[in-house]
């Protein structure tokens, strides 16, 4: 294994596993809406072409991890 690789990883071995209940609190799921991007006017995911209305597929997730280890007390990395 690469030494980047490795030294990346080794700060998630402490993290906390997420429990059934505790899943909702750190996590985030949605999907992205109409807007602009530049001077571009941009659908709604559900709008694309394609995309079936029917799905909930989301197209944005977030956890927040707890770390148990000193150096990372207080941090909730994302």
């Amino acid at each position: 294994m690469p030494d980047g690789h490795r030294s990346r990883s080794s700060g998630t071995r402490p993290s906390r596993p997420l429990t059934d209940k505790d899943v909702l609190r750190p996590t985030r799921r949605a999907r992205y809406k109409a807007g602009r991007v530049g001077d571009r006017t941009v659908p709604a995911y559900a709008d694309e072409e394609g995309v079936d209305q029917g799905h909930r597929t989301e197209t944005f997730a977030e956890v927040e991890l707890e770390l148990d280890s000193w150096r990372w007390s207080g941090v909730h990395p994302r």
